[in-house]
C-alpha cells in the first residue's frame, strides 16, 4: 500500500508533458508486447509446420528405401538403413515393423525382433498412408511418432516409422523469446527513467 501511495504522489508530481510521455511509454510497451506474442506465435507454428512436413517427407524416404531389404529380408541393409535415419538431429529412433507388429529392424538393435502391441503401432499398423501420432520418450521428451507403409507393388508389406522431436527447435524459440523480451524490458526502464529525468529538468 505504502508503495502504491508513493506511486500515485509521484505521479500528481509530474508535469503534464511527464505525464504524456509516461502514458506513450506505457502505450508503446503494450504494443509491443501484443505485437511481439503474435510474432512469437507465428514463427512457433512456421516451426511446427515445416518440422511437420519434413518428418513426412523423411519417412516416406525411409519406408521407400525399406522395400529391397523387406523384400529380400536383408537385416544388414535394413540396420545401415535404420542407422543412417537415426543419424538425423531430430530423430530419436527408426524402425520397420512388419504387420504383425514384429520390429524387423530397429535403429535400437536390442528391440530388433520384439513385438510390439501399444495403441501406437496398432494405430501405425493400419495406416494405408503416412500418419504421424503424439506420444513421448522413456525419458518424458515429447515426440511425434511418423508411420507410412512399406509398399511392394500396391501391398502392404511392413511399416516404417519414426521418433521425431522438435524439441531442439522450440528451446531456440523459448531462448530467442527470453532474450527479446529481456531486451524489451530494459528499453522499457531505460524509457521511463529517460521520460522522468526530462520532466524533472
Amino acid at each position: 500500500m505504502r508503495l502504491l501511495d508513493k506511486l500515485r504522489n509521484r505521479w500528481r508530481q509530474l508535469g503534464l508533458q511527464a505525464r504524456l510521455n509516461l502514458q506513450l511509454a506505457f502505450m508503446t510497451a503494450a504494443l509491443f508486447a501484443v505485437l511481439l506474442a503474435v510474432v512469437l506465435m507465428i514463427q512457433e507454428t512456421t516451426i511446427r509446420r515445416v518440422a511437420q512436413k519434413n518428418g513426412f517427407s523423411l519417412v516416406r524416404v525411409f519406408a521407400f528405401s525399406s522395400v529391397q531389404g523387406v523384400v529380400a529380408d536383408d537385416f544388414l541393409a535394413l540396420r545401415e538403413l535404420a542407422r543412417s535415419i537415426a543419424r538425423q538431429p531430430e530423430v530419436r529412433y527408426a524402425m520397420v515393423v512388419d504387420l504383425n507388429g514384429r520390429v524387423i529392424m530397429h535403429s535400437r538393435v536390442q528391440y530388433t525382433n520384439e513385438v510390439f502391441r501399444d495403441p501406437l503401432t496398432i494405430s501405425a499398423l493400419k495406416a494405408t498412408e503416412p500418419v504421424v501420432q503424439e506420444t513421448q520418450s522413456e525419458d518424458g521428451e515429447h515426440l511425434y511418432d511418423y508411420a507410412a507403409p512399406v509398399l511392394v507393388l500396391t501391398e502392404r508389406r511392413a511399416v516404417a516409422r519414426i521418433g521425431f522431436s522438435f524439441e531442439e527447435n522450440l528451446r531456440l524459440l523459448r531462448q530467442t523469446r527470453k532474450t527479446i523480451l529481456g531486451l524489451a524490458a530494459l528499453t522499457l526502464i531505460g524509457g521511463l527513467f529517460w521520460s522522468m529525468s526530462t520532466s524533472a529538468s
